[in-house]
């Protein structure tokens, strides 16, 4: 009879052991390819509802300093030249106008510039207040970009402008087309409380602390003034479908209070069209979801995309990388998710007017209205981050330098504070000798 042997009992557990914990690898191993394999085919599923081209933008490289200052310089003689190819115009790329520190600092691609039909830059004042602010804006944006392509532009606004204002500013970015469209239907702010329903009118009514809407104006406090809030909420869900926009399958968001700096030696819409992006966007991130609101944002996450976004950062070629989780498991992780900066990006409008996306943005803002804490921020990014990651790229980890500023900083980069747009200007103009003497200087961002 075969000995016994005595140490088979520990041996049995040790086996246990490691079949447990080969089997708890494989499993965390399967999941993470299925997620991959989830975004991989969000990505394609995606792309099959977009509009494509068959232009691709070749930027040939600049190999070295003289051959940078030499593309700079040269432009300013054939920065109107033009020439037909198919119905479309191809631009001589524009690059000159900096002086000798920043050609340094700057890795110059010249791109040619090329034309398409469907694209708008469009903006928002709440009145007349505000046409200092916009017609500085959109000057440096024509001078800067658009007197080379002739973009349509398209300037929404609550309050009406004069007919004298909207010829002033058509004057501005001439010979570019510029129409002004009101972002409110008729009868103002009183006709919009009088058509929410009993619900949501009553709890805009207690956050406004009053018993009656007579005399809540523009500049009442609900708390934010609502003037401010409604860009949020006009931005979140209105904009998408909105009459003027119909036409067009692009567009260029400026807010009135961005000032591009320099001329631009790449050509943003380009490379937005020739990628087949959803969003192209000039920083992130900027601000974030957290706290009560982060709870809120992520149930109707769930309700709306059937999954939630646990976390969003950058992967290494510029594009979203987010990781989902089931709504309990996101919650627990006591999570924030950052967001996409909403001064100055690009849309794919097809893409933003989807079904699904349109859903989220009437879930997102609930029976809230006029409300700050539910903005455009979050009903650009989660959309980008559930359906298009890898379509949703970042203007600068992508080549782009546009310089544009806004609040003090150039491109949203913290680390790149230049303060007043009045000093900095006074300090800087002789780089963008196309708008030194031409734009209105008078605001200070």
């Amino acid at each position: 009879m075969p000995k016994k042997c005595s140490s088979c009992y520990h041996c049995r557990i040790r086996c246990l052991v490691i079949t447990i914990f080969s089997i708890i690898f494989a499993l965390g191993a399967f999941f993470a390819i299925r997620n991959e394999i989830s975004l991989q085919a969000l990505a394609l599923q995606d792309q099959a509802d977009v509009w494509h081209l068959p232009y691709r933008v070749k930027t040939p490289a600049v190999t070295n300093e003289s051959q940078k200052i030499a593309a700079l310089e040269s432009v300013r003689a054939t920065d109107s030249s033009t020439s037909s190819t198919n119905g479309k115009q191809t631009l001589a790329p524009s690059n000159h106008g900096l002086d000798g520190s920043l050609k340094a600092s700057i890795n110059i691609t010249v791109n040619h510039f090329h034309r398409y039909d469907g694209v708008v830059i469009a903006t928002k004042i709440h009145g007349p207040h505000q046409i200092s602010l916009v017609s500085q804006s959109l000057c440096l944006l024509q001078k800067a970009y658009n007197a080379r392509m002739n973009y349509d532009i398209l300037v929404f606004t609550t309050i009406p402008l004069s007919n004298y204002q909207t010829e002033q500013l058509m004057q501005l970015v001439a010979p570019a087309k510029l129409t002004v469209a009101l972002d409110i239907p008729v009868g103002g702010l009183q006709q919009m409380i009088a058509n929410l329903s009993e619900q949501r009118r009553q709890i805009f009514l207690e956050r406004c602390k009053v018993n009656s809407a007579d005399n809540i104006t523009w500049f009442s406090e609900c708390p934010g003034r609502l003037a401010y809030n409604w860009q949020a909420e006009f931005r979140t869900l209105h904009i998408w479908n909105h009459p003027a926009l119909a036409k067009y399958k692009f567009m260029v968001w400026t807010d009135s209070d961005g000032f591009p700096t320099q001329i631009w030696d790449q050509d943003p819409v380009a490379h937005m069209i020739a990628h087949n992006l959803a969003i192209f966007f000039d920083h992130f991130p900027q601000g974030k979801i957290q706290g009560t609101v982060r709870d809120t944002v992520l149930q109707r996450m769930e309700k709306a995309f059937n999954k939630t976004l646990c976390t969003l950062e950058f992967a290494k070629k510029g594009h979203l990388r987010p990781t989902f989780g089931t709504l309990k498991k996101c919650l627990e992780r006591n999570i924030t998710i950052p967001l996409i900066h909403g001064f100055f990006h690009i849309t794919n409008l097809q893409f933003y007017r989807r079904e699904i996306v349109l859903q989220w943005q009437e879930t997102l803002l609930g029976e809230c209205f006029l409300c700050r804490h539910l903005d455009d921020q979050m009903a650009v990014t989660i959309p980008a981050a559930m359906l298009a990651p890898r379509r949703s790229r970042d203007m600068r980890r992508s080549g782009l330098n546009l310089k544009v500023f806004h609040n003090g900083v150039m491109d949203g980069q913290r680390d790149e504070r230049v303060g007043g747009f009045i000093d900095y200007w006074k300090a800087n103009k002789k780089n963008f000798p196309e708008a030194m003497g031409h734009c209105p200087i008078k605001n200070s961002g």
